[in-house]
C-alpha cells in the first residue's frame, strides 16, 4: 500500500516537471507578463506547494511506521 502511494507521488512529481518545462521564463523578459502567463506560474507554484506538503507528510508517516515496526 505504501509503495503505491509513493509511486503516485513520483508520478505527480513527474507531471510537475513536465508542466515546469512549458512555463516561459517570464522573469527574464523586459515586458510584464500577460495575465495567462502569470496565472500559469501561480497555478504551478500552488501545485508545487501542495506537492511539498504531501511529500513531507509521507516522509513523516513513513518515519513513524519505521519506528513503530522496525526499531525495537
Amino acid at each position: 500500500m505504501a509503495l503505491t502511494i509513493w509511486l503516485g507521488a513520483m508520478i505527480w512529481l513527474e507531471i510537475l516537471f513536465m508542466r515546469a518545462r512549458s512555463i516561459p521564463a517570464i522573469s527574464f523578459v523586459e515586458q510584464p507578463p500577460t495575465y495567462s502567463e502569470a496565472f500559469n506560474v501561480q497555478r504551478f507554484q500552488a501545485s508545487l506547494s501542495s506537492f511539498t506538503v504531501v511529500w513531507n507528510y509521507l516522509a513523516v508517516v513513513t518515519f513513524i511506521f519505521w519506528v513503530l515496526f522496525y526499531v525495537r
